[in-house]
């Protein structure tokens, strides 16, 4: 075997990702020794919670439509713009993350009389408020709390601190520590402003947007922590944030549909190493999960046969 192809195999980011899933799952699986009392959890879910769950999750998809339906220059139907939401889902659960969903909201945008350049402008600035609004919740949630971090953590507090905020230091030192990439941090800095000087006539919708998309991030994680105490676990929302943030990251890195089997591994490692219970763990993640991935797509899959139909979307596999 060449070195190119050695390189190729073992340096590519998703094999990399692909092994430290690996990593961690071989520190995390030993401790799932109780998995017949993972699947007992499961087998006597607190509906109440379940139900809620299905709420939260579902509700994700009404406040992703209304971002759009702020955003939007041309205008569009709010009714039309959820139902896309939940066909390019479904697409998101076929292709690798986040590429079904850019896809299918750029077609729906197109088809609603929007330019080119327009509908990638809404849908960039959607990612772009969707980040910012995740980082707000994010941050007040972890001030509010105080970093309520158990104390039967791997994890003392302070490592918590540099696991959240570190990275986002080593990503601005590595564009300012060179010329060309600060250029093209301050060419980045120039698009995001022109993209929003289009809304200077009508600056609320910007606020209207990052409200409902900050919404949105909220209910995700109501989803996960209503889906904890469905299987008769307890912890702390700040546990609870710190997890799902990890687990969607983890998954947004792999290419697989919908971050499938990375965000799974990434929050039971994640609950683990802050102390839950790893049977506890285990349950609530494949709740979670059965609820906000396989149950919704069946909704998903109605969707876009419905939208497809309609001529909102022209949709082909290769």
């Amino acid at each position: 075997m060449s070195k190119q192809m050695l390189k190729s195999l073992f340096f590519r980011k998703e094999n990399i990702v692909l092994f430290v899933i690996l990593a961690v799952s071989v520190v995390t699986l030993p401790q799932l020794d109780s998995f017949t009392s993972s699947l007992n959890k499961l087998n006597n879910v607190k509906l109440q919670y379940a139900g809620l769950a299905l709420v939260f999750s579902l509700g994700t998809y009404f406040m992703a439509a209304a971002t759009y339906y702020f955003l939007a220059i041309k205008k569009i139907k709010y009714f039309q713009a959820s139902v896309i939401q939940f066909a390019a889902m479904f697409i998101n659960r076929i292709l690798p993350a986040g590429i079904g969903a850019i896809g299918v909201s750029f077609g729906y945008l197109k088809k609603m009389k929007h330019t080119n350049v327009q509908a990638a402008t809404v849908v960039s600035l959607n990612n772009l408020i969707g980040f910012v609004g995740n980082t707000l919740i994010i941050t007040s949630v972890i001030l509010i709390t105080g970093f309520s971090i158990p104390k039967n953590s791997i994890f003392h507090a302070n490592w918590i601190y540099l696991l959240i905020f570190l990275p986002g230091l080593l990503v601005l030192l590595y564009f300012m520590s060179n010329a060309s990439r600060r250029k093209k941090l301050a060419k980045a800095y120039k698009d995001v402003i022109k993209q929003i000087s289009i809304y200077k006539s009508n600056p609320s919708k910007l606020l209207y947007a990052l409200g409902s998309s900050s919404f949105l991030s909220i209910l995700n994680f109501l989803g996960l922590y209503a889906c904890v105490y469905a299987v008769g676990g307890s912890v702390a929302l700040t546990v609870v944030v710190i997890v799902y943030s990890f687990g969607i990251g983890l998954g947004s890195s792999v290419p697989t549909p919908g971050g499938l089997g990375a965000i799974e591994a990434g929050m039971v490692a994640g609950f683990v190493a802050l102390g839950m219970p790893a049977t506890t763990a285990f349950a609530a993640v494949i709740l979670y999960r059965l609820i906000s991935f396989w149950f919704v797509l069946l909704i998903g899959a109605g969707a876009f046969v419905y939208v497809q139909n309609k001529g909102l979307i022209k949709f082909k596999m290769n």
